[in-house]
């Protein structure tokens, strides 16, 4: 039950400065980036990635990383969509 104001409400959050600081610090930093794709190549799950083409929270190329790491991954990219897909 996606409304406008729902939408809204979670493009504010998204939006907020300290909200795109705190992402980009945690996704910039190497050493996390190493330290989670460690544990990626351990689910053996199938996995869904949906990702927003535009999304300027977190990047295409993460996901292309994510795709890459876990070993059963399928990655669907929505076009003219950000970061909530």
């Amino acid at each position: 039950m996606v409304t406008d104001e729902l939408v809204q409400q979670r493009y504010e959050i998204s939006a907020e400065p300290k909200t795109v600081e705190w992402t980009k610090k945690m996704f910039s930093n190497p050493a996390a980036s190493r330290s989670c794709g460690a544990r990626l190549d351990k689910i053996p799950q199938r996995t869904l990635l949906l990702w927003g083409r535009d999304d300027r929270v977190t990047p295409l190329e993460r996901a292309l990383f994510m795709v890459q790491t876990l070993p059963n991954a399928e990655l669907h990219v929505v076009s003219k969509c950000g970061h909530w897909s």
